[in-house]
């Protein structure tokens, strides 16, 4: 796969945005398949992963790093960080949840 070059980083030319791994897009697919779509885009030369605690309520945090971080030599992890963490967005959410 091509790379481009991002800051100090050199990456694929085509990265993998995680968000709907977790939520957003209809429901998460099922733990099994996103793992397989994980380890396939590595396999095919995928070197730029996008997440953050905010997706999922920091599920998708979880999953890229239980199912890549074996693999960390190769590939560049970006992640957002939201101001409030999941922690503190999971309780924002119950809160309004209940109301």
């Amino acid at each position: 796969m091509p790379t481009r070059r991002l800051g100090d980083f050199e990456v694929s030319a085509i990265g993998l945005g995680c968000m709907s791994l977790s939520h957003a897009y209809g429901p998460p697919p099922p733990r099994e398949q996103a793992r397989a779509l994980l380890l396939r885009a590595l396999e095919i030369g995928t070197t730029f992963f996008d997440t953050a605690a905010l997706y999922g309520l920091g599920h998708n945090e979880e999953l890229v790093g239980e199912v890549l971080s074996p693999h960390r030599k190769d590939f560049t992890l970006a992640s957002a960080r939201s101001s409030a963490g999941p922690s503190r967005l999971k309780a924002r959410w119950r809160r309004s949840s209940a109301a």
